[in-house]
């Protein structure tokens, strides 16, 4: 559903279409000793849909593209 702003602006009836994508990920753990470690990874998705919706009386769709990286490090303790 649409915000206060969407809304607002007579916005109604969001929806998104299911869809498949690539997705891909890379990370390494690293021992600083025998019990502490570092890890770091980073994410890829490609996701890509089309969104419809309604503005006043009017049907409409926009295709929706959203590509985000996702980075993370860590550190962590073994036991």
């Amino acid at each position: 559903s649409f915000n206060s702003t969407g809304t607002n602006n007579a916005l109604s009836d969001l929806k998104l279409d299911d869809s498949w994508g690539l997705a891909a990920n890379v990370g390494f753990d690293y021992m600083l000793n025998d019990s502490w470690f570092l890890n770091a990874y980073v994410w890829y998705a490609n996701i890509e849909t089309t969104a419809t919706y309604k503005a006043g009386a009017d049907a409409k769709s926009t295709d929706v593209e959203i590509n985000p990286w996702v980075f993370m490090i860590a550190g962590g303790y073994k036991f």
